[in-house]
């Protein structure tokens, strides 16, 4: 009975001896993995240590964690909102057990300073008796959007180091040679699909003839095919079905996004801004039919000063000639002259005189030419009646504003007052009464689609100008899923297609047709900017036939009376 209870003791002895040499040999494993990694880190000030209270990680917490930079945390007893603890490139997870690993994950995703896009480590502290677990644990790790991870562990008395490429569905075992642990795993993607919402946007993502077009969209092509990846589109009625459908499950928008400036947390990222994308309000030109071109083309201080000279020059000529009868003559030649007739003859004796005459007509050739520069002008683009250039002109205007989707709660259209000249409408309805330039009512839109109508309709008489000044200012993402492990790499991508301009479109507006006035815009002249030409030559030529009919009637009633 004796010599049991002695082998029992024995046995037990020996068991704990071999726990602790075990023990022993993990935490110099784990130390050696800590320090050899450590050297490889580029800063070590921007790394975390996660359950340090571990009990197998005694010896490592006193000889190697506790005289590091790193924070260091432990799970449930750390004030979450910490704020000593940055968003880290490093975050070392100490485990007990494997079954704790996606109860870790969950908790740490409570945290302010958790970067999914960061390198992880896993360290299991416990001995590994198999690795039957390991593949079920790595899809476990990437379904919580953790890319770059490894986990590591001990097993046959031999460090393992293990990690997943999901896209290429192998497991990368680094045992032998961990110099390049945390390679670019999304340099291919092998044909991964992405899901994608989008909304027809004009001029940025449109439907073509047999495919879609549009800047973002043959951007988003390029980005694509960088990284041997696909699209599954899915067509969404406006922008907040896009978002909604991105928090649920989609990937990332193929659309441009409007962001306000000063928006903070959003339960979304977006990538790093490509463009302004301001909200702003696009007028009908109004032209003033009742408005005489030829009238309103001068000040009324030249005309008056035109009409002095025109007195002044046939009083100078009716009084060289000493015939005050002439002076009606002179009146009309020198009107005559000034529509584009050569002025008379000076048939005087006095050269001092006639010097005077000639600077009198030099000054009226000057003008004339003026005159009818400016009036070929106006011909071609005539006067607003009322234009708009503030906000506060435009409530003062009483005029309509057309919008679609949800604009009117990002803009500040509400907070200008402007409410009550809202007119809410669906965005195929708002784009067909601008294809139809309807005139009755102005469009709230981006500052890009804006640009592009302006600039379409630029050749020709101009029918929309933009209001210079800016209703709600903004800047275009592109909206990805909260914590996505592929938004800096795409970031990266659409930068450099932006840079380089490798969609090889040139998608950009030249023009400046945007404000109130048009400047180098080429115009073909026709019969519609000469109309009121030729509607003066036809009342002047039934006005002299009229005068015609009435001097020989007049003539006959005279003759008769004799």
């Amino acid at each position: 009975m004796k010599f049991i209870v002695f082998l029992t003791l024995l046995h037990l002895g020996y068991n704990t001896v071999l726990k602790n040499i075990l023990q022993t040999y993990l935490q110099e494993e784990f130390q050696k993995y800590l320090t050899k990694y450590q050297h490889k880190m580029i800063d070590t000030s921007f790394c975390v240590y996660i359950n340090v209270d571990r009990k197998c990680l005694s010896d490592i917490y006193d000889k190697f964690i506790k005289q590091n930079s790193c924070p260091r945390l432990v799970l449930g007893k750390t004030v979450k909102n910490i704020q000593f603890v940055y968003k880290s490139q490093e975050v070392f997870i100490f485990i007990n057990e494997i079954s704790e690993i996606g109860s870790v994950v969950e908790t740490l995703k409570n945290y302010r300073f958790w970067n999914p896009r960061c390198n992880h480590h896993f360290i299991i502290c416990s001995p590994v008796n198999n690795t039957n677990f390991l593949q079920n644990m790595l899809y476990l790790i990437w379904s919580n959007n953790i890319l770059n991870f490894v986990v590591v562990f001990v097993f046959q008395f031999l460090l393992q180091i293990y990690s997943l490429n999901p896209f290429k569905k192998e497991i990368l075992n680094f045992t032998g040679d961990s110099t390049n642990i945390f390679s670019d795993k999304l340099t291919n993607l092998y044909g991964h699909q992405f899901d994608v919402p989008f909304t027809e946007d004009f001029p940025l993502v449109n439907r073509g003839r047999t495919d879609y077009q549009g800047q973002d969209y043959c951007s988003w092509e390029v980005v694509k095919n960088a990284l041997n990846a696909t699209f599954k589109l899915k067509a969404k009625k406006n922008f907040p079905e896009i978002l909604a459908q991105i928090q649920n499950k989609s990937d990332f928008s193929l659309n441009t996004v409007f962001v306000v400036l000063d928006e903070k947390s959003q339960p979304v990222e977006y990538t790093y801004p490509h463009r302004r994308k301001d909200f702003v309000v696009m007028i009908p030109i109004d032209y003033d039919p009742h408005r005489h071109a030829m009238v309103s083309i001068f000040n009324p201080s030249i005309w008056i000063l035109f009409l002095v000279a025109l007195v002044a020059t046939a009083a100078v000529s009716t009084t060289a000639e000493q015939n005050k009868h002439l002076f009606i003559k002179f009146l009309l030649k020198n009107l005559e002259s000034f529509l584009g007739s050569p002025f008379h003859r000076l048939d005087l004796l006095r050269w001092q005189l006639k010097l005077k005459l000639i600077v009198f007509i030099i000054c009226c050739m000057v003008f004339r030419t003026l005159f009818q520069s400016f009036l070929i002008g106006n011909f071609i683009s005539p006067p607003l009646l009322h234009p708009i250039e503030t906000v506060t002109d435009l409530k003062n205007s009483g005029l309509k504003i057309l919008t679609s989707g949800n604009k009117v709660n990002i803009t500040t259209i509400g907070e200008d007052d402007l409410r009550s000249q809202v007119i809410q409408s669906t965005r195929v309805e708002q784009m067909r009464r601008i294809r139809d330039v309807d005139k009755s009512v102005a469009y709230l839109i981006s500052r890009h689609n804006a640009e592009g109508i302006v600039d379409k309709r630029s050749i020709g008489t101009p029918e929309f100008y933009i209001m210079p000044q800016t209703l709600t200012p903004g800047i275009g993402t592109y909206v990805f899923r909260k914590h996505s492990p592929f938004l800096d790499k795409i970031d990266l991508y659409l930068q450099r297609v932006r840079e380089f301009d490798l969609t090889g479109e040139n998608f950009g507006h030249t023009s400046k047709a945007h404000g109130l006035r048009q400047e180098n815009i080429l115009v073909a002249l026709g019969l519609q900017h000469l109309e009121l030409v030729f509607i003066g030559l036809f009342w002047g030529l039934f006005l002299s036939v009229l005068t015609f009919i009435a001097e020989i009637i007049s003539k006959q009633l005279f003759d008769h009376e004799k």
